[in-house]
């Protein structure tokens, strides 16, 4: 549970046992006092795990679009079943981490990607990212060689970070399995 909530639960709880016991309270009375309560529980444990997380970028990955200590409601319900290519998507790293990640989808199950000369290619298309400026390049690395031809295996993808001069991604760590992905971005609230 989020330490926030969690301590608003418990002033909230010793406000309702003050109250409590300077009152005589009916059923109707009972009920409107812990119902912040259940709904935090509520809020806790069926919205946060299963329909949408707050999560805080962390790190330049995602630089100028994403930007480090921004927040975001990230999309769980049903997020999974249409990813798409260009969906930016919080990640479980590969890596021992205490931190999720972020990154793009470039590559879907059964595509084929390729980095040649600073462009990336997708079935032998060049990739047409609008989402970064026209003069950025992405470089090959250790997992991903030049001109090296990717298949991305069944329930499987191939992510980048918009920043691709710092970015640790695909081109490091190879393809991200779909239980490995949190969910979608939805929203930015702070």
């Amino acid at each position: 549970m989020h330490l926030n909530l969690l301590f608003l639960i418990a002033l909230y709880s010793i406000f309702v046992a003050w109250y409590w016991k300077r009152r005589t309270l009916n059923k109707y009375k009972k009920f409107l006092l812990f119902l912040p309560i259940f709904l935090a529980f509520f809020w806790e444990l069926i919205i946060i795990r299963y329909i949408a997380t707050p999560a805080r970028i962390g790190g330049n990955d995602m630089n100028p679009n994403f930007i480090n200590g921004q927040y975001y409601m990230i999309k769980r319900f049903n997020s999974l079943d249409d990813l798409k290519r260009g969906d930016v998507v919080v990640l479980e790293p590969k890596e021992t981490s205490d931190h999720w990640i972020i990154k793009r989808i470039i590559g879907l199950p059964n595509d084929r990607v390729k980095i040649s000369k600073g462009k990336v290619f997708v079935n032998d298309s060049e990739l047409a990212e609008l989402y970064l400026s026209p003069d950025t390049l992405t470089q090959s690395s250790e997992a991903v060689a030049e001109d090296q031809l990717i298949v991305i295996p069944e329930n499987q993808y191939f992510v980048l970070g918009d920043n691709r001069e710092v970015s640790k991604d695909s081109r490091l760590w190879g393809t991200f399995p779909k239980e490995n992905i949190i969910g979608t971005t939805w929203f930015r609230y702070y």
